[in-house]
């Protein structure tokens, strides 16, 4: 988490790159990291791989963090809905504005480590 870098995604049945992922410090907690600015090839929705790198990175993240943040827009369904199977829940919703730094983030969803170990 300290090299502040991106996560490549492949896919090994043929070694193509297929999406990115990475974290993301949060200065406003010593305590969470962001899990974001994840893209997958459109042939890649809908299957195990967003599940699989998300928990790669909680697995990992959880080692050193107690909450995993994810920023999102209101309207991103497809997004929401992916981040409410993983566990996620909604910390904080912000009517017409969005999240400076954060895109067009207008919600933030939270996976808390004792939640999410039980």
């Amino acid at each position: 988490m300290a090299s502040g870098g991106a996560f490549v995604v492949i896919d090994k049945k043929n070694d193509n790159i297929i999406g990115s992922t990475r974290f993301n410090p949060v200065p406003e907690s010593e305590n969470a990291i962001e899990i974001g600015w994840s893209y997958l090839a459109q042939t890649y929705w809908g299957g195990i791989y967003n599940k699989s790198q998300k928990f790669l990175l909680m697995d990992y993240a959880f080692q050193h963090v107690d909450n995993i943040l994810f920023y999102i827009n209101k309207h991103n369904t497809r997004s929401r809905k992916a981040v409410e199977k993983l566990g996620g829940r909604v910390i904080i919703q912000l009517d017409n504005r969005i999240l400076d730094g954060r895109g067009d983030a207008t919600v933030i969803y939270c996976i808390y480590k004792e939640i999410l170990k039980r």
